[in-house]
């Protein structure tokens, strides 16, 4: 309790002694009168809060955004390496297939020449630019004539001068696409990155506003206000603007990490102001004063807020030891935001709601969230059968989770009709070509070898054609008469390239196993040679990911362990936190492999981060809630029933409004990696939440022994 002489503030414990040299972060004096001082200037702090949003706004308006999607992919060294080479000597980032219908030679070559001059392209391949009138189609090596002309339909090569992922040449995709018409279908990842990127423009703020509004209705029907949820949303907005307009210092910020910072932010974040509300809301029936039950509050509620942001922080921050570049970008801007999101919590919301709160009483309303009494009866009278179904859960998720296989996810909704599929598909249809190889080789590697190279990779299963310079001249035709353009396209002073067409399609289980075959081939060709396209990337992120889903996993899991283990001073809670999340996480990530699915890279590295700090609110309010009332001397099992009946409350109300808000995207959003990582992070939080009241207190039962001996400050449960 909290007396109030004057200016003077004393502090006493719940006995009414008064508390000597409590300079703690537990209700201590420096606390109690910072808070104070703010609750007594709360239109000051409002205001000052409110007018920082400016300088935000404009730093969120001067922000670059950018639309590489392929930055939240962990490539390998050797692809990147390739890209390297392919650029440097080149001058080719990127290759599309491109099927023209209708067109003669005439009109072809003119397309061609416009095609040309689109900013960013390098060259084109076709017919017309191979003959150029001047050799008759009969001089082309029959595997060319069948493979690039099939009825009225032609088949040519666009090269870029950029990654297939990078900017330019995502708008080179759209301007050939406004020069070509409807005609003519551009294929490969350029052409998906760029119908992901408008798809991202559309999406983005229905997202949002879909999480937010999804969100605000759930609040009302679970608070006992109509005004308190908009409070709240208010709050946590404000620590979204602070932390879009805060990213100044990052040189771009990546078109995914924009709205799933502000939807992640938000569900995180807003545990903290739900459990200020219900704290405010309990000692106002026991204070006399508005002002002395805010303090209370606020004071009694610092170190669980500080303690789950700070870990929830560093959850998020594992992400910057990812190897995919967008890792770090991400991390920083999910930590900041969950420190920014707790400062306007502990800041702005408590002056917000004291400054509103005879609005919120007359908009008062009956809660739908129950009495948290049975769920606390359930759990001392079941904690053993709970403790026993959360090891037959750990169990499954120990058989399931090694099996973890991801892939690249960088594609929509398969109802999402979209210029990329159309075009895989005529693809396909017309020439039978799902993908295509790019493969570096040594200039100086002898034309009987490149020959036998070429037999080779003709041979395996799947392969149409390969294209190199020796195919081209493969008919008697001199090197001279070819254009210089398409000599240079295939040779250059330290590599020569061939292209291979593949009939597999870039995703599927077969073309994984043709790139793995074609890398065996490769390197007993050239050690030194190196396989690239849009199929061997995606089959290095998937060969590549799993090591790093784990590894991003455990770091994830001990930075959250050190950091509860550092505020609760204990060594046992924080690991029984710790792996009753770890836990709920594995088990919903196994779900989808039970049926023999794969999940999207990015999804594991944010269930592992991302989820797990949303989680890490929850586990907290418990244990420490048991830890203080343990700590005063309460009886195990009273304390575990004290804990669960406060806890419950705020607990469940963000936990409904975080899976509301990742549902509603997940029914918003057509991108595969976010609806996927939405979906399981839904589920997570709902079994999560299951966890949280049911699991974790029959832990702290059994454990309560070892509990009490690992725990400073519960000295006084010895006698209990």
């Amino acid at each position: 309790m909290i007396g109030w002489k004057g200016k003077k503030t004393v502090a006493y414990h719940c006995c009414g002694k008064r508390q000597h040299g409590c300079a703690n972060i537990e209700g201590g004096s420096t606390v109690n009168r910072c808070v104070k001082w703010i609750i007594r200037h709360r239109i000051l702090v409002i205001a000052l809060c409110l007018l920082s949003l400016v300088p935000a706004c404009f730093g969120i308006a001067s922000q670059k955004v950018s639309y590489d999607l392929v930055t939240y992919l962990p490539f390998a060294a050797e692809s990147q390496r390739g890209q390297e080479i392919l650029m440097r000597e080149f001058g080719e980032g990127a290759v599309s297939l491109m099927v023209t219908e209708g067109l003669t030679e005439r009109q072809e070559k003119e397309l061609e020449e416009q095609l040309k001059k689109v900013e960013h392209v390098r060259s084109v391949l076709s017919y017309a630019g191979l003959t150029q009138g001047i050799l008759p189609a009969a001089m082309l090596p029959d595997a060319i004539q069948k493979l690039i002309e099939n009825g009225n339909a032609r088949l040519c090569a666009v090269f870029f001068e950029q990654a297939a992922s990078s900017e330019e040449t995502l708008t080179a995709v759209e301007d050939m696409r406004r020069i070509a018409g409807k005609e003519c279908f551009i294929s490969g990842l350029a052409s998906v990155f760029t119908d992901m990127r408008s798809v991202v423009r559309q999406e983005e703020a229905a997202c949002v506003l879909a999480a937010v509004v999804i969100g605000a209705m759930v609040l009302m029907m679970l608070l006992d206000s109509f005004l308190a949820p908009l409070l709240i949303l208010l709050s946590t907005g404000v620590g979204v603007l602070w932390n879009l307009g805060s990213n100044g210092f990052l040189h771009e910020i990546s078109a995914l990490s924009r709205p799933s910072s502000v939807v992640l932010q938000m569900a995180v974040t807003v545990l903290f102001p739900v459990i200020l509300w219900h704290a405010y809301r309990e000692k106002r029936t026991e204070m006399p004063s508005r002002d002395e039950a805010m303090v209370q509050a606020v004071t009694e509620c610092v170190p669980t807020i500080l303690g789950a942001g700070l870990a929830s922080a560093g959850s998020c921050a594992a992400l910057c030891t990812i190897t995919f570049p967008s890792g770090t970008e991400m991390g920083v801007v999910m930590a900041k935001g969950v420190l920014l999101g707790m400062a306007c919590s502990l800041l702005f919301f408590p002056c917000l709601l004291r400054l509103a709160d005879g609005l919120v009483e007359k908009t008062a309303h009956r809660s739908l969230i129950p009495d948290a009494k049975g769920i606390a009866r359930f759990v001392l009278h079941h904690d053993r059968h709970l403790a026993a179904a959360f090891a037959v859960l750990m169990i499954f998720a120990a058989c399931v989770l090694p099996g973890l296989s991801v892939h690249s996810g960088l594609s929509l909704r398969q109802e999402r009709a979209v210029p990329s599929k159309k075009a895989e598909e005529k693809l396909m249809e017309k020439f039978g070509i799902g993908s295509a190889h790019l493969m570096l080789i040594d200039a100086d590697l002898s034309a009987k070898e490149v020959r036998s190279l070429t037999e080779t990779v003709r041979k395996t299963e799947g392969i149409r054609a390969v294209f190199g310079m020796h195919t081209l001249t493969g008919n008697g035709i001199p090197e001279a008469f070819l254009p210089s353009g398409v000599v240079r396209m295939f040779r250059s002073g330290q590599h020569q390239l061939l292209l291979a067409a593949s009939a597999c399609r870039t995703d599927s289980a077969e073309m994984k196993e043709q790139v793995r075959q074609l890398t065996a081939i490769l390197r007993d060709a050239d050690p030194e040679g190196v396989l690239m396209g849009d199929a061997s990337m995606i089959a290095g992120v998937e060969e590549d990911g799993e090591s790093v889903v784990l590894r991003a996993a455990i770091l994830a899991l001990l930075t959250v362990m050190v950091i509860l283990g550092l505020f609760q001073r204990s060594l046992l809670l924080p690991v029984l936190s710790t792996v009753t999340m770890g836990c709920v996480i594995s088990a919903v990530l196994s779900i989808p492999l039970c049926a023999g699915g794969t999940l999207p890279a990015m999804t594991p590295f944010a269930m592992f981060s991302l989820q797990l700090a949303a989680m890490t609110g929850e586990t907290l309010l418990v244990t420490d809630a048991y830890r203080k009332a343990r700590g005063s001397g309460k009886p195990r099992r009273e304390a575990v029933s004290l804990a669960v009946t406060r806890a419950a409350k705020p607990l469940i109300t963000s936990l409904c409004v975080q899976a509301s808000m990742l549902a509603a995207i997940d029914v918003a959003s057509s991108i595969e990696p976010i609806v996927m990582t939405c979906r399981l992070a839904a589920c997570a939080t709902v079994l999560g939440m299951a966890a949280a009241l049911l699991i974790l207190p029959a832990f702290l039962i059994l454990f309560d022994r070892i509990i009490v001996r690992t725990t400073a400050g519960m000295h006084r449960a010895f006698r209990q």
